[in-house]
């Protein structure tokens, strides 16, 4: 959410995946619900709270794992990890819009926010033979969609990985779409 400015406050955050910990953030207003999953208010006419239990997860409660998240919300604030991420992602996004230029036949709809960032191509074909050339030459990026290819780097890649990453796109968008 901290994308969208400090203005914005959202009344439900949930992580997990390339955090390592599972989680959900609630604010009050979820009180409004009565019996929101995690309400302990109980229903008279049950005789006990339908919210309570209803909500777990994985790694839900486990110490371990939330003093592994705080270190990381840690090193996320400490390194300034928001900010930077939102100015490589402008830089990647950029550099990105450039080289589709070269190849605006076959590539368009690029779009992105902070370091998550997609294009399209025309057909699924070409989608799959780019894939596999940047493969082929060393960068692992993601299928997603009907025909597009996205990628979400770390949050703490420097501007040289990215130069690096964007230029073997581009050579393979030259070797496979040319």
């Amino acid at each position: 959410y901290q994308n969208f400015g400090e203005d914005v406050r959202p009344d439900i955050i949930t992580f997990g995946k390339k955090f390592q910990v599972a989680g959900i953030l609630v604010s009050d207003k979820i009180d409004e619900l009565p019996y929101n999953v995690f309400s302990d208010k109980v229903d008279e006419k049950l005789g006990f709270a339908p919210g309570v239990s209803r909500l777990n997860s994985t790694f839900g409660g486990n110490l371990t794992d939330m003093v592994r998240a705080t270190q990381y919300l840690k090193i996320i604030d400490e390194e300034e990890l928001i900010e930077k991420s939102r100015e490589m992602g402008e830089y990647m996004l950029d550099r990105l819009i450039d080289i589709g230029k070269r190849y605006r036949d076959y590539v368009d709809n690029i779009r992105g926010r902070g370091l998550m960032i997609a294009f399209d191509l025309k057909t699924v074909d070409m989608r799959d033979k780019l894939f596999n050339c940047t493969i082929k030459n060393g960068l692992l990026l993601l299928k997603c969609g009907e025909k597009s290819i996205r990628f979400r780097p770390h949050l703490d890649i420097t501007k040289e990985i990215a130069d690096e990453g964007l230029d073997i796109l581009d050579r393979s968008m030259k070797e496979t779409l040319l």
